[in-house]
């Protein structure tokens, strides 16, 4: 009998045990377009004001650059992770915010 099939299978069977507690999750490792949005755009706006928009990355884009002009300190190296995680997060597929589920950008 060829023990190789069953070995395999066990491989695999550990691997993926082992693996499901190291498992990265959103909370455990927050986007950095979250701790950006944190310092660039919440110190004038709510965030309510964010969780409740669903925009395009094309409505994103403009809204972070009308922003900007109206002096939010969003630096041109943190731009592209904050639209990520803008468009991520609050675009027009993403679902509403849970507050039951949500933790808050606070």
């Amino acid at each position: 009998m060829n023990m190789r099939p069953a070995l395999g299978l066990f491989a695999l069977c550990f691997f993926v045990i082992s693996s499901i507690g190291t498992a990265q999750t959103p909370s455990s490792s927050p986007h950095p377009g979250r701790a950006i949005l944190t310092q660039s755009c919440l110190i004038c706006h709510g965030p309510e004001l964010i969780e409740g928009q669903r925009l395009t990355q094309a409505q994103w884009e403009r809204t972070v650059e009308k922003m900007r002009g109206w002096g939010s300190p969003l630096k041109d190296s943190e731009k592209e992770a904050l639209l990520i995680y803008l468009t991520d997060n609050y675009s027009t597929d993403s679902p509403p915010v849970s507050k039951k589920f949500h933790k808050p950008l606070k």
